[in-house]
């Protein structure tokens, strides 16, 4: 049966501003689609649903909002890197992974693993690596990553090189080579969050 435009209104004024923060809401609000969608059934989010959004937004309690975190920068690479021990194989992965979030853009739970290895869900050691060479000179590493949150068929997983000390591409080819005798399907980068 279709939520109607009424209900949804009803169920965010009722349930949202008490405890909730907007992206809260929204996130319900997408489920909901996404529920309405897969099931073939109408979906009456409209105008109204965003005005009630909006207007609910307004009146959460300060606890619902968390202050912005701040920016990681090179630097923050840099002492990584001055404090990890880059010839432990736990301690190259922890600065592959770091790297490369930075450089590409990256959510870390598409890098990490947080529970047990799945090669269905999570980068393997045999998982294909495409190298190159772009017009401009500059070195590029290419592979997929099997899903994340949002992407159940994966995502590209896109590299090019800083020339910097704490380059995604540098990090990345040493946390291969350091670990050249991993079995084909163990995680590439083991780590766990």
């Amino acid at each position: 049966m279709p939520a109607s435009k009424f209900l949804l209104s009803m169920f965010i004024t009722i349930h949202g501003p008490s405890s909730m923060g907007n992206s809260v809401m929204k996130t319900w609000m997408e489920d909901l689609c996404l529920w309405h969608m897969i099931n073939d059934t109408p979906w009456h989010g409209s105008h109204l649903l965003c005005c009630t959004l909006r207007g609910t937004a307004k009146v959460a309690p300060p606890s619902t909002h968390q202050s912005k975190r701040d920016l990681v920068t090179i630097d923050h690479l840099k002492a990584l890197q001055c404090h990890l021990n880059l010839s432990d194989t736990f301690d190259i992965a922890v600065f592959a992974v770091a790297c490369i979030a930075f450089w590409c853009c990256c959510h870390l739970g598409e890098l990490l693993i947080n529970s047990k290895f799945d090669p269905q869900a999570h980068v393997a050691h045999s998982t294909k690596i495409t190298r190159g060479q772009a017009s401009n000179n500059t070195k590029f590493i290419n592979f997929v990553i099997p899903c994340t949150k949002t992407n159940m068929n994966g995502a590209s997983i896109n590299m090019s090189d800083s020339t910097c000390n704490c380059s995604n591409i540098t990090a990345f080819e040493h946390h291969l080579s350091s670990n050249i005798l991993i079995p084909e399907l163990c995680p590439s980068l083991p780590l766990k969050h």
